[in-house]
């Protein structure tokens, strides 16, 4: 998913280029993100929409960038309980949340 190769991108500290966001992805990255794409695509597929898994949408990427690069404290302190536990129900992380990022 774009927002899983950005998440990858943003923890390694790499540095994108908002043009072509995809030539900072490894190759490894690059080969399980076209696989995310493929899956999307036969989704869009099963409720006739087209999405090429051949093509890469840089805006796709750039709004999964500027809403996870907002968030990013809150995604390592979720994902570092995750680690820690190994599992988090959804109320859990929202109390989590809640206490460290209080309204």
């Amino acid at each position: 998913s774009y927002a899983g190769a950005v998440g990858e991108t943003l923890a390694q500290g790499v540095q994108v280029d908002p043009a072509s966001p995809e030539s900072a992805l490894s190759d490894d990255q690059r080969s399980r993100f076209a696989a995310d794409r493929e899956a999307l695509t036969r989704l869009a597929d099963t409720v006739r929409l087209s999405r090429p898994s051949d093509t890469f949408f840089a805006d796709y990427w750039n709004e999964a960038e500027r809403l996870l690069s907002g968030a990013w404290p809150a995604v390592v302190e979720v994902a570092e309980s995750l680690c820690q536990r190994g599992a988090l129900r959804g109320d859990r992380i929202d109390e989590m949340l809640c206490e460290a990022y209080p309204a």
